[in-house]
């Protein structure tokens, strides 16, 4: 009785497509899935706590620009309060 060996080309073949069902695979798990997003806060309490850090900062400059501008408007009106009673105005360096 003759027993008949598969030929090398089977294999060959076999081990082929077996490489390329792999790499296919490879290839579309990256395509799938998105990158991850670098550029975030992944920490979203961390995020929270720096946006009321900026934003208390940024109240305390408003606040600070507000009383400039209301000592602005409050030396203007002494000076007028004082050219209409006919006092020299203070010189101001």
């Amino acid at each position: 009785m003759k027993t008949t060996r598969p030929s090398d080309s089977f294999w060959r073949g076999f081990l082929l497509g077996g490489a390329t069902l792999l790499v296919t695979g490879l290839l579309w798990q990256g395509v799938s899935r998105p990158p991850p997003a670098y550029g975030q806060v992944p920490d979203s309490g961390a995020q929270r706590l720096r946006l009321i850090r900026e934003m208390v900062t940024t109240n305390q400059k408003l606040t600070e620009a507000v009383d400039l501008l209301k000592q602005i408007r409050d030396n203007t009106a002494d000076d007028s309060s004082a050219k209409k009673r006919g006092k020299p105005s203070s010189v101001r360096p």
